[in-house]
């Protein structure tokens, strides 16, 4: 009589994003200091974890409580059976965005371990998040400057996925996800352009009224 066990099911692509959903709601939930760093770390396998228990690794942020639309769908790409990369977009303080990017791998029980994390958030995030609380205050007074450094993002992300799909012929694996993530960066910079030109616009009529008052 055998005694091997059968093979662990195979979960949909919508399992997989649930999956992901959580871990995005989770590392978030750590960045506002709503539970503890360990709620994260026991998600990962053993080499991802102890590379992410170091301090610093995670910033603090303002925002209360996560709603589910500060946690975009994730794009996924299956390299294997048992493996998966994918991008979940994310919303931080002051309504910016960022992104968490990740390779989840099955174990031979089925359980789905976090084998690498990368924490995707523009520089002036980084500048202020990892040496102090950012308050929505202060965030609102740097708005122009987040705006900027999301759009840098933006585009370097874009041209990335942009000259990612070049590499790949129709019907290829990852071939549709990778189209998706080209029309939704391009999307993006349009929006961040929006922003930035409704800032300036902001900006020369203060100019003009600081102007007529000196008269």
């Amino acid at each position: 009589m055998s005694t091997d066990r059968p093979a662990p099911p195979i979960p949909t692509d919508e399992q997989v994003a649930d999956i992901l959903r959580f871990i995005a709601r989770t590392c978030l939930e750590v960045e506002r200091g709503l539970r503890p760093p360990g709620h994260l770390l026991e998600l990962m396998d053993s080499d991802t974890g102890l590379r992410w228990s170091k301090p610093g690794k995670l910033g603090r942020f303002h925002g209360g409580p996560v709603q589910d639309d500060q946690i975009g769908e994730p794009h996924l790409t299956r390299l294997g059976v048992g493996e998966v990369v994918a991008t979940v977009v994310t919303r931080t303080e002051g309504d910016r965005w960022g992104a968490i990017t990740l390779r989840l791998q099955a174990d031979e029980a089925g359980r789905w371990r976090i084998a690498d994390l990368q924490r995707l958030l523009a520089r002036s995030h980084y500048r202020a998040g990892l040496t102090q609380t950012v308050t929505p205050e202060v965030a609102a007074t740097r708005r122009p400057d987040f705006v900027a450094e999301d759009r840098r993002m933006a585009e370097a992300a874009h041209q990335a996925v942009t000259r990612r799909l070049a590499d790949l012929t129709r019907g290829a694996p990852g071939y549709r996800a990778t189209r998706d993530l080209v029309r939704y960066w391009a999307s993006k910079l349009a929006e961040l352009d929006r922003e930035l030109a409704e800032l300036t616009s902001r900006h020369d009529t203060r100019q003009q009224i600081q102007r007529l008052f000196r008269r």
